[in-house]
């Protein structure tokens, strides 16, 4: 007998319904404008890709076809916000050295989406859901995990490319 949805939703853990609050803060916070240090507007896209890989992992393990569905996931949407341009308007501030990041609800939809998609994929998998057992099952989860961090770092490219040149390099060596 396949529990109700209200069943699975009641006998969720405490601390899944703790990170939904937490999720919900810091996609609020991603809403409103902000000045951002270019280390600090690195550390979501990189957050985001381990969560989600660790999402897969948990999921399905990191075999050939997991992984690899995961990370096609990753780089085809990076490249297609990158090539789209988006997000808009983030610009460089000299005076504050920091970035002028506009706010956006796109972080809330994705770690809602996230979310719930995690939700789902280990309610399916408990409960032992036919579907769980389809063949794109796992290649179709995966790429959307990845996806998902995709938005992250394609955002973070944009990032980067508002900051002076000289700031991208800083890190590398001189050759002088």
């Amino acid at each position: 007998m396949t529990p109700a949805p209200t069943q699975i939703v009641t006998h969720a853990p405490t601390w899944v319904w703790g990170l939904l609050l937490a999720l919900l803060l810091l996609g609020l916070s991603q809403a409103r404008d902000r000045l951002v240090g270019r280390r600090a507007a690195m550390i979501l896209p990189i957050v985001m890709l381990l969560v989600s890989l660790n999402a897969l992992r948990t999921a399905f393990g990191l075999g050939t076809l997991p992984f690899g569905a995961w990370a096609l996931g990753v780089a085809g949407t990076a490249t297609a916000i990158v090539l789209a341009g988006w997000p808009r308007g983030i610009t460089w501030r000299a005076g504050a050295n920091r970035l002028a990041v506009p706010g956006s609800w796109v972080p809330l939809m994705m770690f809602l989406a996230i979310f719930a998609l995690k939700f789902a994929v280990g309610a399916a998998t408990a409960i032992g859901a036919p579907v769980t057992g389809h063949p794109a099952f796992v290649p179709v989860v995966a790429s959307a995990y990845g996806a998902f961090s995709g938005v992250f770092l394609g955002r973070a490219a944009a990032m980067w490319q508002a900051m002076p040149t000289r700031l991208r390099c800083s890190e590398a060596p001189s050759h002088s």
